[in-house]
């Protein structure tokens, strides 16, 4: 039986160099940010939201591509717009897509066939034997200061079915952890598994 990986498991899977390599590069983008702010005001004052959540993002991936530079079993995939970190793990191999979260967890994206397929969780195995797994990797955007807050790691099946979502840091703390930031209000996803023989069970181990 197969289901969602649990948050802990994840965060095993990914190792601490990883872990704080997406802190640290929360932490520089948001040092970008005010740095733009205070240099270049009436370009910042100018840009419309959308412009300055794509300012962000490019200087995320940038700050994430450099943070997790040299690591053996990190990789970054550019296929012309999209660009996504590859982690793999012993029997996991982790897709990761970076996106701004809102304060509840919600994501947006233009709904093209490979973004739908990308928040999906197939489970399906690749050609080395590990199984997939899609995650969304962000911040915390602050929407009345207008602000990055903290660096957030999401699960979801589906645009709205988010299965965990965790705080990795804290705005000002050089320290990391996990944090479960889904509010009391958002009801537990359904657990669907994913039944495997032994066969294929011992071809993804």
């Amino acid at each position: 039986m197969k289901s969602y990986p649990e948050s802990e498991k994840v965060l095993e899977d990914l190792g601490d160099k990883v872990l704080e390599a997406f802190s640290e590069a929360t932490s520089e983008s948001r040092a970008d940010l005010a740095r733009y702010r205070r240099n270049s005001p009436e370009f910042v004052v100018d840009a419309s939201p959308r412009g300055l959540a794509n300012w962000i993002h490019d200087r995320l991936m940038k700050r994430l591509i450099d943070a997790v530079e040299g690591m053996d079993h990190v990789s970054v995939v550019e296929s012309g717009p999209t660009r996504e970190i590859f982690v793999s793990s012993a029997t996991l191999l982790y897709r990761i897509r970076v996106k701004r979260h809102d304060l509840v967890g919600n994501v947006r994206t233009y709904p093209t066939q490979g973004a739908l397929e990308f928040l999906e969780q197939t489970f399906q195995p690749t050609l080395d034997g590990l199984f997939e797994v899609h995650l969304i990797l962000g911040y915390r955007w602050e929407v009345d200061a207008y602000e990055i807050g903290s660096t957030v790691l999401s699960l979801r099946d589906g645009m709205k079915n988010i299965i965990w979502l965790i705080e990795l840091d804290r705005p000002g703390s050089s320290s990391s952890g996990a944090t479960d930031l889904r509010p009391p209000s958002l009801p537990d996803p359904p657990r669907i598994g994913l039944s495997l023989d032994s066969t294929e069970a011992d071809r993804g181990s």
